[in-house]
């Protein structure tokens, strides 16, 4: 298929997009991003994975492949299963409230240990052994 002068792969069949993703993932390298996701490539500051194109993401894809397999994302299911149902407990309980639902520690990756609450918070209600917390 053409879109524009560029030709698109597109599919649902499951087994080309397992050969295309995990398989052979070192062999295609052309993502389409959208619009809105357009940065500089070469010195762009929010470059990651998820918005980079060409070579730059073929080596990012493979600097942590072997981190995605199926195993360790079952892993992670309960701890993600947990902060989600904290996170409702907490837009429920402040359900006609504006909620802003931000990460406590902007330094610390996500499974990193729970934080302390800093000063001058109303409440916040940690996901505990997650490092998420909501500030409300």
């Amino acid at each position: 298929m053409l879109q524009g002068g560029h030709r698109v792969i597109v599919t649902s069949d499951l087994n080309i997009i397992n050969e295309v993703f995990v398989k052979q993932f070192h062999a295609f390298q052309a993502r389409q991003l959208h619009a809105s996701a357009a940065i500089d490539q070469e010195n762009g500051t929010r470059l990651n994975v998820f918005l980079t194109q060409g070579n730059r993401w073929k080596r990012l894809r493979a600097l942590f492949a072997a981190s995605l397999t199926i195993s360790k994302i079952k892993s992670v299911d309960p701890i993600m299963k947990r902060a989600n149902k904290e996170l409702i407990e907490v837009l429920r309980k402040h359900e006609n409230d504006v909620v802003d639902v931000i990460p406590m520690n902007k330094g610390q990756g996500l499974f990193d240990g729970p934080g302390s609450p800093g000063p001058g918070a109303r409440e916040r209600a940690l996901c505990v052994g997650t490092g998420l917390a909501w500030q409300i």
